[in-house]
């Protein structure tokens, strides 16, 4: 989490509503993933599991993320904090599921288990915090730009969404990265796009 005051861009996300909700869009049409990434982090403290845990991975950290974050070093292979962390819950949770499996019961795993494949609500912070940390970052060339008084498409520049961006939307968001997220628990994000 950031050690600083809230600024405008936090304050809409941690406000909720139509003005947060706008933001996310314009997120999404403009191909500016940094706001959704933080909506959805936020999100995941709240109920964090392992599902989602690899969801907001596989769609933004991951090497072949389809959107990747603009924070290169505080990502694989720079970074592998992140990847350390999910390697090491993926390989409790499969091995949890794998035992599961060769017992054959009904019954619920120990507590001990689902404490060792529960994620902590804290696992994308150092995340978070580089995103704000970039001084000419993305977050702080949208704190500067964008303007809740707008609609998400007025934010555009020109006012109008660009091929690339209307690629990113169609073939990204709503067909792979969306349904994946929605499947995963974020079911907010099933309006979007």
């Amino acid at each position: 989490m950031r050690e600083q005051a809230p600024n405008a861009l936090q304050r809409l996300l941690d406000a909720g509503g139509t003005d947060r909700l706008n933001l996310i869009r314009f997120g999404v049409i403009s191909a500016t993933v940094e706001p959704v990434f933080l909506f959805l982090v936020s999100e995941f403290r709240l109920r964090p599991t392992a599902t989602a845990a690899h969801a907001l991975y596989d769609a933004f950290c991951a090497p072949q993320a389809p959107a990747r974050l603009a924070t290169l070093e505080a990502l694989p292979p720079r970074d592998l904090r992140l990847l350390t962390a999910i390697g090491a819950f993926s390989d409790a949770h499969s091995g949890a599921r794998e035992m599961h499996d060769v017992t054959h019961t009904e019954s619920p795993p120990s507590s001990r288990t689902v404490v060792a494949n529960t994620p902590g609500r804290n696992l994308f912070d150092p995340l978070v915090s580089a995103l704000w940390a970039q001084p000419e970052g993305v977050l702080q060339r949208l704190e500067r730009d964008y303007d809740a008084a707008l609609s998400p498409e007025a934010n555009l520049p020109g006012g109008r969404q660009s091929a690339a961006q209307r690629n990113f939307v169609d073939r990204v968001w709503c067909g792979r990265l969306r349904p994946r997220l929605v499947a995963a628990g974020f079911w907010q994000l099933s309006s979007i796009g």
